[in-house]
């Protein structure tokens, strides 16, 4: 697993040769959501945010950015597969929190309760084209 910034950043930079570059490592998909769910993780448990949350009080709150830039003639296929991990990965920690939080997978959560978790576990993402 490649180490994140300690500002909670990462660089993800898409290839035409549909190469992945976290923070200038090159790495595989498998490594990237690793890392994606680690950089999540640790934003969380550093707790520079925090939220109020029902009667639970204060949690804290995702504290990360995740740049992607890609050539122009990178594929869409890459592209899209990307944007899939990266979704795959907030979704597994929100899954994870859910539970820390509210004992119950996020797809059980209530309305509100998956609101809440949605303010947790933010999509902190800058897309460049």
């Amino acid at each position: 697993m490649i180490n994140s910034k300690k500002s909670f950043e990462a660089n993800l930079f898409l290839t035409s040769e549909n190469n992945l570059l976290w923070n200038d490592t090159q790495i595989d998909t498998v490594s990237l959501q690793d890392s994606l769910i680690n950089l999540i993780n640790n934003s969380i448990e550093n707790g520079q945010r925090q939220i109020e949350l029902d009667s639970l009080g204060m949690i804290n709150q995702t504290h990360y950015l995740i740049t992607v830039k890609k050539e122009k003639t990178t594929s869409d296929a890459f592209k899209s597969r990307i944007a899939t991990i990266i979704n795959l990965a907030v979704e597994v920690v929100r899954d994870e929190k859910s539970k820390l939080i509210y004992h119950s997978s996020f797809n059980n959560l209530s309305t509100q309760q998956q609101h809440n978790m949605r303010r947790v576990v933010e999509k902190c993402v800058i897309e460049y084209i």
